[in-house]
């Protein structure tokens, strides 16, 4: 799905910021123009950070749209399953979504003065 909307972005002539934790799930994106390819965990702080400050120099603080698809799956009967699997789906479902969003909307739109 998130291929599909990066492919669509690009086909309007938007630039496309395309992320994954692994950068060879989006290698059919490589020969697109104005598509930027970036790794990402947004359960990791420091992968986040990484990827705010490369959308952050290339487009001078500047972003139009954000659409967040990242996730993973974990499917088990709720007395069956692992905890700790559970908090980490949650931590990348939630918190990192969350946290990365709130990163990329930290500073204002530099053209309007919003984050919107």
């Amino acid at each position: 799905m998130g291929s599909a909307i990066a492919e669509a972005f690009q086909r309007r002539g938007l630039h496309v910021f395309a992320t994954a934790r692994s950068l060879s799930k989006l290698s059919h994106l490589t020969q697109l123009s104005r598509v930027t390819l970036l790794s990402l965990d947004v359960s990791s702080p420091t992968s986040v950070a990484a990827a705010v400050e490369a959308v952050e120099s290339k487009t001078g603080g500047s972003l139009d749209f954000l659409v967040n698809n990242s996730g993973v799956g974990y499917f088990a009967p709720l007395l069956d399953s692992d905890v700790e699997k559970g908090k980490e789906m949650f931590r990348c479902q939630f918190l990192g979504c969350s946290e990365y969003d709130s990163s990329l909307c930290a500073a204002p739109d530099r053209r309007t003065g919003n984050c919107d």
